[in-house]
């Protein structure tokens, strides 16, 4: 029996995670697999954690801090839980997400066929989502679309087969035990979001691989961009102060990424985003 541990972490969006978690509760997996779930709710108060215990009692619910974020959340539960334990794959999968039924089962077959067709064991696979309101994909993998820009990517599309790619999104992906041994998990200087990307990018630079599901898995939006520093209408001032936000891009959080990743011209790119908003300002768009 191969042994799959799911872990999310949530912060106050009950309704999303209960039915992201109904969703996962739905999948029609092999009779060789089995399934532990773990979810980080990061000190809730709008009931989620009641309503995990209520419904789903299988489900190993971890209380967090308060402050931790996604990655802080995603981290916390590994390194307090998960990294303990024995299992064959991690499934991570964010709380917005509605999985198909098949949804782990395209997984596990795109993971078998990596390590049959390709002799490879370092890997992640993450799963393709369209919006629930078109067949569009909204996340899932990425290209890259730059020769000098290594940290510039266009969103993969699945193909029918299961696809290379060069980083993940983990709104829903399988990592292997072999690929968390050699790189660990989140690097532990992402408060929030690019966690998983730079995970992706890791990965690959220790010989490991990641790769796109051969088809889509699930739905899932994009978030929208109010509340962030690309909201219309705001000051300069303001877009700085939530582009270096916990949430967005802190300057020595983006600093480490484009240091270790970003080749060459790591302090252009690394700068770059802030300079394009007092650009902006002064000479307009």
């Amino acid at each position: 029996v191969d042994k799959v541990i799911a872990l999310t972490t949530c912060y106050n969006r009950c309704s999303l995670t209960m039915r992201a978690l109904e969703s996962l509760h739905r999948q029609i997996l092999p009779s060789n697999i089995e399934l532990e779930i773990y979810v980080v709710d990061d000190d809730s108060d709008d009931d989620t954690a009641l309503n995990i215990r209520s419904k789903y009692q299988d489900v190993h619910l971890i209380s967090g801090t308060g402050e931790l974020y996604w990655a802080g959340g995603m981290r916390y539960g590994w390194e307090n839980y998960i990294s303990k334990l024995n299992f064959e794959y991690l499934f991570v999968f964010n709380d917005d997400i509605e999985l198909s039924n098949d949804a782990l089962s395209i997984l596990l077959e795109s993971a078998r066929e990596v390590k049959t067709r390709f002799s490879d064991n370092l890997f992640a696979i993450s799963g393709a989502f369209e919006y629930f309101t078109s067949n569009d994909i909204s996340y899932g993998g990425f290209l890259r679309s730059s020769k000098w820009h290594p940290l510039r990517f266009k969103q993969a599309s699945p193909t029918g087969r299961v696809q290379h790619i060069h980083t993940l999104n983990m709104n829903a992906a399988l990592i292997s035990f072999q690929a968390l041994s050699k790189v660990g998990f989140l690097s532990d200087y992402f408060y929030h979001n690019s966690a998983d990307i730079e995970f992706g990018l890791k990965l690959i630079k220790v010989g490991g691989s990641v790769w796109l599901s051969p088809k889509v898995i699930g739905r899932c939006d994009r978030n929208t961009d109010v509340g962030t520093s690309k909201e219309e209408g705001l000051s300069a001032v303001e877009k700085i102060r939530r582009l270096i936000s916990i949430k967005e891009q802190p300057i020595l959080q983006r600093w480490i990424f484009c240091y270790k990743h970003g080749g060459w011209f790591w302090p252009i790119i690394w700068i770059s985003p802030y300079v394009k908003i007092c650009v902006r300002a002064i000479f307009g768009k």
